[in-house]
């Protein structure tokens, strides 16, 4: 498991750290892929012995998203983005 991670960051630019965040990897939960607990400060990936490094990669990338939204993103800028996003 660990070394699909490892994969799976090579494949993400932005790296939990550089957020302030720590990465932490559990077994898989059904229907839950990933989680980021912005009091913690920690991004949780929830990972399958079968899951391929593309698909962790997703799920880190995004994480990170919402890492970078509540680290980076000010109230305006994400009331501009819910926004456009509809």
């Amino acid at each position: 498991m660990r070394a699909v991670v490892a994969q799976a960051q090579r494949l993400v630019a932005v790296t939990p750290a550089q957020l302030g965040y720590g990465l932490r990897v559990a077994g898989p939960v059904h229907g839950l892929r990933g989680q980021t607990d912005n009091a913690t400060r920690t991004i949780t990936l929830y990972v399958a012995p079968q899951d391929p490094p593309n698909l962790v990669a997703h799920d880190l990338a995004h994480e990170i998203g919402h890492a970078y939204d509540a680290t980076r993103l000010t109230a305006a800028q994400r009331t501009a983005y819910l926004r456009a996003r509809g």
